[in-house]
């Protein structure tokens, strides 16, 4: 392998403390369908994402909802805090880095208010989802089981490029 070559392969660990949902059962058919890709998605119980593996943040919303990062081996994760977030505008949520920075694997990227969500009526289910460059090879949470943000491993990715 050359010093410039890519992995082909990376592990994700989990953006989000919480509890593993399936994505089928994400309530929001653009996730629930695998519209955006596939993965899977984590009821939060913090107020903290961070990045599931290193790589480079290619975009941050307005709205902070959200994050998409690049995997050094070239897989784009989605990861979407909460359903109807965007609404928000913002409110409830801080970047803590922006697009174009390199992240390390567990490194802070958004934190959110989770209450100022619930008090909102809004859904925090937040899907965490492989939209391209890459497919999911291996599902290695199970869903009900809880997982620690940046600690334990969500899913192998084999990476495209």
């Amino acid at each position: 392998m050359g010093f410039f070559s890519r992995k082909k392969s990376v592990e994700l660990v989990s953006p989000l403390s919480g509890t593993i949902l399936s994505l089928s059962d994400v309530p929001d058919p653009v996730f629930a369908e695998g519209t955006l890709g596939d993965g899977m998605a984590v009821v939060p119980d913090g107020g903290e994402a961070v990045a599931p593996c290193d790589g480079t943040i290619s975009y941050i919303p307005d709205t902070k909802h959200a994050f998409a990062l690049t995997a050094d081996c070239g897989a784009e994760i989605l990861v979407h805090l909460g359903l109807n977030t965007v609404g928000m505008n913002g409110e409830g949520f801080e970047a803590l880095v922006q697009s174009g920075s390199h992240v390390a694997k567990g490194q802070v990227i958004l934190r959110f208010d989770p209450d100022r969500l619930r008090d909102r009526g809004l859904n925090l289910v937040s899907p965490v989802v492989v939209s391209g460059g890459g497919t999911i090879s291996k599902k290695l949470a199970e869903p009900g089981s809880h997982v620690v943000a940046g600690q334990d491993t969500l899913c192998s990715v084999s990476c495209s490029q």
